[in-house]
Order: C-alpha cells, then sequence, then structure tokens
C-alpha cells in the first residue's frame, strides 16, 4: 500500500519516518521530497507498506497526529494516469 504524508518538518530523516509506520507492519520503502525554495519548506514523503491491512491502520492511527512538533496529514497515495 501507497501512502502519502505531508506536512512532515524540515529536519525529518528516513529512519524515524520508517521508526512511525514500522510500529503498524513492515516498510518496503521510504522517500521524503523536500522543496527548499519556498519560504517556508515544504516537506512531504511517501511509504510503501507491504500489507495493505497494516497500512490503513497505519492511516488511521496516524492522520492528524504529532510528529517531530508537526501535525501529519496521512493519507492513501493515489496514481494519476
Amino acid at each position: 500500500m501507497n501512502i502519502f504524508i505531508s506536512n512532515l518538518c524540515a529536519d525529518t530523516k528516513v529512519t524515524q519516518l520508517r521508526n512511525l509506520f514500522s510500529r503498524f507492519g513492515i516498510v518496503k520503502h521510504i522517500m521524503i521530497i523536500r522543496e527548499g525554495r519556498a519560504i517556508i519548506p515544504r516537506v512531504c514523503g511517501w511509504v510503501v507498506m507491504t500489507d495493505e491491512t497494516e497500512g490503513l491502520r497505519a492511516i488511521q492511527n496516524l492522520d492528524h497526529s504529532r510528529f517531530m512538533q508537526q501535525i501529519i496529514l496521512v493519507n492513501q497515495a493515489t496514481m494519476l494516469a
């Protein structure tokens, strides 16, 4: 399952995000994107979990939660054709 996370702290590291999501299941891949040209940098991430049920549980538990002093938004990622 592909999960999109927005409003991440600018200092977020892949290992921190992996630790957060691995509480809910096996994390296959993580990517963090930083858009540094803005006055306030935008940081988002993608997490790929191997099991859909575990991914849905992570979304339910982490959406609108506090992570590194930020309220993060966690949703199922959708692909655009």
